[in-house]
């Protein structure tokens, strides 16, 4: 997926778009609440959001009812961007999976399903 979003110019990491998508679904977020969803340790996560906030596509906040946690949003520029990220996304997807059919797809999604209820 670097290569993927590398190409559009954006230089922006997996780790980072996840984020991203993240916050469009639940927002605002602390910064535990964004590790513990991408099960990824504190400071992998506080990089890739300072790396975000200083290209203003987040903002941090502290959150007022707690003044020891930061509350994490994404900005307009950020939405733009993530907005952009997803076409590109969905258009790679797209062509990685034209040659596998629907039934194909379905049983893939329905043994990860599985999986998942396991962890």
């Amino acid at each position: 997926m670097n290569a993927l979003f590398d190409s559009q110019g954006d230089h922006i990491l997996p780790e980072q778009f996840l984020i991203m998508s993240l916050l469009t679904q639940r927002s605002p977020l602390n910064q535990k609440e964004i590790s513990e969803s991408m099960i990824k340790d504190k400071t992998a996560i506080t990089r890739a959001i300072d790396d975000l906030v200083g290209r203003g596509m987040i903002l941090r906040q502290t959150n007022p009812e707690d003044r020891r946690q930061n509350l994490i949003t994404l900005t307009d520029e950020g939405e733009r961007m993530i907005d952009k990220l997803v076409q590109v996304y969905l258009k790679w997807e797209e062509k990685m999976l034209q040659d596998i059919s629907d039934a194909e797809k379905t049983s893939f999604l329905r043994m990860i399903r599985k999986v998942q209820q396991k962890i």
